[in-house]
């Protein structure tokens, strides 16, 4: 008898977050940090899947099956309400575009967060299909996120995406000492 992978049983499909785990290094971790310590998912149906962890090329090959094979349980018990994907460049858009692609499928709605500086670079540097399979992506969000206004007129111009949305990543205050 096989087990089955763990999928909670809630009856409110859920927002899935996908990113890096929370304890890797880099900027999107430390966004999703961010917003964990600030309260924005508590209390809501928010369901981080880490895509990607630090480690050996091993460990990041099994953090993204695991991911792949608890989403595709999730869409399959319609636990999926929508998906968030925050991605960069290169292989993270590749990783998050599995994904996205299986949402679509699915009929999901997807935001497409995106954190890279070099997005237009790597679109730039892309083969033609590669081009048009980054398009079809990013087309498919119902809205984009970006940190500044000039990614998203590249957007806008580049891809053709009618709403993208500038958020730009957030801080948290420091604390100053009470003799200030």
């Amino acid at each position: 008898r096989r087990r089955r992978a763990h999928v909670p049983r809630e009856a409110t499909p859920a927002l899935v977050m996908l990113g890096p785990d929370l304890r890797a290094r880099g900027g999107i971790a430390s966004v999703l940090r961010i917003w964990q310590e600030a309260g924005l998912t508590a209390g809501r149906p928010v369901l981080h899947l880490a895509t990607y962890v630090d480690g050996s090329p091993l460990a990041k090959l099994a953090a993204l099956a695991r991911a792949l094979l608890r989403f595709s349980v999730l869409l399959l018990v319609g636990r999926v309400g929508a998906v968030h994907a925050h991605s960069a460049s290169n292989a993270s858009f590749r990783r998050k575009s599995v994904f996205l692609a299986l949402a679509r499928r699915a009929g999901k709605p997807y935001i497409f967060h995106l954190h890279g500086g070099a997005f237009d670079r790597y679109y730039a540097g892309a083969s033609r299909l590669e081009r048009a399979w980054i398009e079809r992506t990013v087309r498919g969000a119902e809205v984009v996120f970006v940190l500044s206004e000039n990614w998203a007129a590249w957007l806008r111009q580049t891809i053709g995406h009618p709403d993208v949305r500038v958020l730009p990543n957030p801080v948290l205050p420091v604390a100053l000492p009470a003799d200030v």
